[in-house]
């Protein structure tokens, strides 16, 4: 499945980390859930069960205070200090009852006292049981049961520690008695300790290995047990019923028990907040989450190394990639990618992967097109006319297997006129767009729009581009491709696509290609005709300079004698008798003498080699002066005359050479139009290779000339006329004219549609 396009511009190590991260949060967040709940149920069921043993222990230490109690009466009452004092008979005179602050003489120095329990009360009674004297380890009112004991606390108190309420208040008393040999009562030491915070707190002594620093601990008492005494009043007052205390605390060790020298039910219990419980599990769970915390922050740092680490290898393998792309298989650059390098590898190796298929396709193209090519270039040296070099070429175009070509197509080239488009091969066309199609001017259709502006004109339909529309066609488009040397049309190159065909800028290099290739094909045949033609010319020429010299030596040699016999029928014109027979013979004579003079005239005019008289000149002034001299002729013979004049410019001319030039080829256009027709002249200024010309055109309409004898109208003394009305030199004499102001003349005719002469004149700076 592809990722979203966000995903994509995220590195690989971000998003991974980030991956992990929240993967890690969440499992973190699930696991704290379940986890923390069973680690807090393990974490207070092991407090629980350690407070247990704690409370146990806190029992103990309270079971075995109360006993160091009576204990510490045993010591008291066993030392000799006290035998020594009992010996005195003083103590017993006074009757009230001496309260001491400090130990008195009976009892051991403070610092023998504070190794024993912690004595509150200290009572010394007389063998009748009556208290004597009092010692206090703090100021405190006393009970009168204390003060006054009855016979049954001294027996419930004696040898052992006994429990009881005394005024409402509980007390822990231990008495023992001194006796003689006569095991008769001396004394007795009775030691009071009142059951209260202080007492409570002197029981546990200093314990360090407690869970919490201070527990609250209390004495319970009663069937619906409540707190008799507590170490803390202020928070655990007395009276406080269990089972409320219950809500706030952890209770252990509150069952009841009887020590069996007391007279209360008495329970020792330990009392933990339950807030310092869930603070401590709090901690716990802390310290538990912060190690949980450090381990994810440790992989996922190390999970980012590697990650980095391995985005590292991919990016330099991508960059591998992208540099093979470009030097070996010559791909564009691939501007940096950022984001997921796994996504950009990938995309790489995708690119790498249609451009090593389009590589080879293209090689395969390259060597199909070079194969063609190297054909074509091969056909261009077989010894047959262009026409069919271009119809073999054609085939080959249309059947590159990689050109989305149709089997149809046509090759137009540029013939006499520069600004038509002569059709002189095809493959696979109709014949009515073989006649629709023959001529094309620049501009008109595809092809000829392709010609004017010299670019690529494609269509993938017939649209409105096409002008030219044939009955029953098919839709379909075209590459019209314009062949070209330098900035010369030559000719135009149509192919026919399929309808729809989306247009191709690789195709259209190739056809470009192949474009230039037929343009180099046509130049060269046109060099090796004009090379042929030169040769023959210059052998033409050859011929003429030998034939002209000949001839101006012949014409030189016949003028003379031919004067002579001018003149002479002449003069006898003027004698003879009008009445003769002999006349006619003179006037023939005369008529055929005037004759022979004036081909010897062209002769020599053709053979000599004249000096130009340049002057610039406006043609049209020239063109209109002209024909006014055939005036009468134009309309004896109902010739209409249609002039248009587009250039007014002046051009460097010989103008008796070329008013001689404009008479011979007016003549001829009227001999031509025997019963009437239409002589049309024109001007334009013309680019002939890139350099400006002025075009004289003179056009007819009679019957025109033969194909088979248009090659040979220029030739000296050919002439389509009847015997004895033309000399065969006309011709020659105005090409000659034209070629010598720098120019060239063109010729077109078609039978019974007349015949087209172009006058090119070199087109120079005014003065």
């Amino acid at each position: 499945m592809d990722q979203p396009q966000f995903l994509r511009k995220i590195p690989l190590t971000i998003k991974m980390v980030l991956l992990t991260v929240f993967v890690g949060v969440t499992v973190a967040f699930v696991l704290n859930y379940f986890q923390s709940r069973t680690v807090k149920n393990i974490f207070q069921n092991q407090l629980k069960e350690r407070l247990s043993l704690e409370s146990q222990e806190d029992r103990i230490r309270f079971d075995n205070y109360i006993k160091a109690h009576h204990q510490s009466v045993k010591l008291l009452i066993s030392q000799r200090q006290l035998q020594d004092f009992f010996n005195q008979s003083g103590w017993l005179h006074k009757k009230e009852i001496i309260f001491h602050r400090k130990p008195p003489k009976w009892l051991p120095r403070s610092s023998v006292l504070r190794s024993l329990v912690q004595i509150r009360h200290a009572l010394l009674l007389d063998s009748k049981g009556m208290t004597r004297q009092v010692y206090q380890s703090i100021p405190e009112q006393l009970p009168q049961a204390l003060l006054h004991p009855t016979e049954l606390l001294f027996q419930l108190s004696h040898n052992q520690a006994f429990m009881t309420t005394l005024e409402g208040k509980p007390y822990l008393l231990a008495s023992e008695s001194l006796r003689n040999d006569s095991e008769e009562t001396i004394a007795t030491i009775l030691l009071a300790s009142p059951l209260d915070e202080e007492f409570l707190i002197a029981s546990q002594g200093l314990y360090h290995g407690r869970i919490f620093a201070l527990l609250t601990f209390a004495l319970v008492t009663g069937e619906n047990p409540k707190v008799l005494i507590s170490t803390e009043p202020g928070v655990l007052p007395s009276g406080t019923f269990i089972d409320d205390a219950q809500n706030h605390y952890l209770i252990t060790g509150k069952s009841l028990f009887d020590y069996g020298a007391s007279d209360l039910l008495l329970g020792f219990a330990s009392f933990v907040p339950l807030d310092e419980i869930e603070t401590l599990t709090a901690s716990v769970l802390a310290r538990d989450r912060q190690q949980r915390g450090i381990t994810v922050f440790i992989l996922v740092s190390a999970f980012a190394v590697i990650m980095y680490c391995i985005t590292r290898r991919i990016t330099k393998l991508t960059t591998h990639v992208s540099e093979f792309s470009e030097k070996v298989l010559q791909a564009r650059p691939q501007k940096h990618l950022a984001g997921d390098e796994i996504n950009i590898l990938e995309n790489r190796f995708q690119n790498l992967t249609k451009e090593v298929v389009a590589s080879q396709k293209i090689i395969q193209r390259d060597y199909d097109f070079q194969s063609t090519i190297s054909s074509i270039l091969q056909m261009s040296l077989d010894p047959i006319p262009l026409e069919q070099q271009l119809e073999r070429i054609l085939a080959a175009i249309v059947s590159l297997p990689f050109l989305s070509l149709e089997k149809k197509g046509s090759i137009f080239l540029v013939n006499t006129d520069p600004k038509i488009l002569i059709m002189k091969a095809q493959l696979g066309l109709s014949t009515e767009t073989l006649k629709t199609c023959s001529e094309l001017p620049f501009g008109k259709c595809l092809c000829g729009k392709a010609a004017e502006k010299r670019e690529i004109v494609f269509a993938d339909c017939v649209d409105d581009r096409h002008e030219i529309l044939c009955a029953g066609i098919k839709d379909h488009g075209h590459y019209c491709v314009p062949i070209l040397l330098g900035q010369t049309v030559l000719g135009a190159l149509n192919l026919y696509v399929d309808m729809g065909h989306e247009r191709n800028p690789d195709e259209e290099k190739l056809l470009i290609s192949v474009a230039n290739t037929l343009a180099g094909i046509i130049e060269r045949q046109k060099s090796e005709q004009m090379r042929q033609k030169l040769q023959a010319d210059l052998i033409q020429a050859d011929k003429l300079s030998a034939l002209g010299r000949l001839t101006a030596n012949i014409a030189h040699e016949i003028r003379n004698p031919l004067t002579l016999v001018g003149g002479f029928a002449r003069r006898l014109q003027k004698k003879i008798s009008p009445d003769l027979q002999e006349v006619k013979y003179v006037e023939l004579i005369i008529s055929e003498v005037s004759r022979l003079e004036k081909i010897l005239m062209n002769v020599l005019t053709y053979s000599r080699e004249d000096h130009l008289e340049l002057e610039y000149h406006d043609l049209t002034r020239i063109i209109e002066k002209t024909l006014l001299i055939f005036d009468d002729k134009f309309q004896t013979q109902k010739i209409r005359i249609q002039k248009e004049f587009s250039s007014d410019d002046k051009i460097m001319i010989d103008q008796d050479q070329i008013v001689g030039v404009l008479n011979n080829l007016i003549t001829n256009a009227i001999d031509a139009m025997a019963d009437g027709g239409t002589l049309t002249i024109n001007t334009q200024k013309e680019m002939v290779n890139d350099v400006p010309f002025l075009n004289l055109k003179i056009s007819d309409t009679g019957g025109g000339i033969p194909e088979e004898k248009i090659s040979m109208i220029f030739e000296p003394f050919f002439t389509t006329k009847v015997l004895g009305q033309g000399t065969g030199l006309g011709l020659p004499i105005c090409k000659k004219t034209v070629e010598d102001h720098g120019g060239f003349i063109n010729f077109s005719s078609e039978v019974n549609k007349g015949s087209t002469f172009s006058l090119f004149f070199p087109m120079s700076v005014k003065m």
